[in-house]
């Protein structure tokens, strides 16, 4: 195996954290050393990787990380926007993400700080454009299924060169962004804006545990090909519907060019998806 710099300061961190495994520290005994140095060097020198890997190697290792977190999570908030909208922790306080509102045309942008070693902060950033407003409900970034932070947001996704529709968009860190469609096994294809009103119904669509990423064709020739997008299906299959998932909610700044005062006013095949989800969520005893 071959050991690099990082590699031998975790290992004297296991070499000293053992040591002092088992011993019983009575009351108003001074902290030994080997206990002072262990916390300077999790508190100071290591960075994200280091940190999820010797807290990794037992419980004690773990809650001595745990215990320091506000430390790392002071120093990161020093780089927070001040015009962000959520923030994601990672529980050891060494890495967060957020989204934040910009200026200009790439109005959204999203931040992922991650703290190195000796206590330097490395940063990936992007933005976005023709974002319009965060969701009613004020969903935070997330971790999606590939490994990816990910921000659920309101605003305009280009489907060709002549057209930008009003949607519900997942901006993800990695630049993509794409248009949210609800799906289940019917057959069932719906725009997601028509849940802006309903934001229990909205976040418990967007918090589906099935997600598939497909290619759409939009009908437009672009030189001589048929041109496709790439959507978002969230399926309904894999949703759990909360019983007053028909609550409304008007926020000024969200509202879409179509407006339902109810859920009984939702086109047919979507309002009758919806109630055979929450038939479906009541016999399998999952309604929250």
């Amino acid at each position: 195996m071959h050991y690099n710099g990082k590699n031998l300061l975790v290992m004297c961190l296991l070499i000293l954290n053992t040591s002092m495994y088992g011993m019983e520290i009575e009351e108003n005994v001074c902290i030994s050393s080997e206990d002072v140095v262990l916390n300077l060097i999790c508190n100071h020198y290591l960075g994200h990787d280091e940190l999820c890997l010797f807290a990794a190697t037992s419980k004690e290792s773990e809650q001595r990380i745990l215990a320091s977190a506000p430390i790392r999570k002071n120093l990161l908030s020093k780089e927070l926007a001040a015009d962000r909208i959520g923030v994601t922790w990672h529980k050891y306080g060494s890495r967060c993400c957020y989204a934040y509102k910009r200026f200009g045309w790439y109005n959204l942008g999203m931040a992922c700080h991650t703290l190195r070693d000796c206590q330097h902060i490395g940063t990936k950033y992007e933005s976005f454009e023709d974002f319009i407003s965060p969701l009613s409900y004020q969903p935070a970034p997330f971790l999606n299924e590939d490994g990816i932070f990910s921000f659920y947001g309101y605003g305009k996704i280009r489907q060709n060169v002549m057209h930008r529709l009003c949607t519900i968009v997942r901006y993800d860190l990695n630049g993509s962004s794409l248009r949210c469609v609800v799906t289940n096994k019917e057959g069932l294809e719906s725009d997601m804006s028509l849940f802006l009103e309903y934001p229990v119904l909205l976040k418990a669509i967007l918090n589906t545990t099935e997600v598939t990423k497909k290619l759409f064709s939009t009908g437009t020739i672009i030189s001589g090909s048929r041109h496709h997008e790439e959507i978002l299906e969230l399926s309904l299959d894999g949703v759990v519907l909360p019983y007053n998932y028909g609550e409304r909610t008007i926020i000024p700044g969200t509202s879409s060019a179509f407006s339902f005062e109810s859920i009984q006013q939702f086109p047919w095949k979507l309002k009758s998806a919806l109630e055979k989800r929450y038939k479906e969520c009541s016999e399998q005893k999952t309604l929250k």
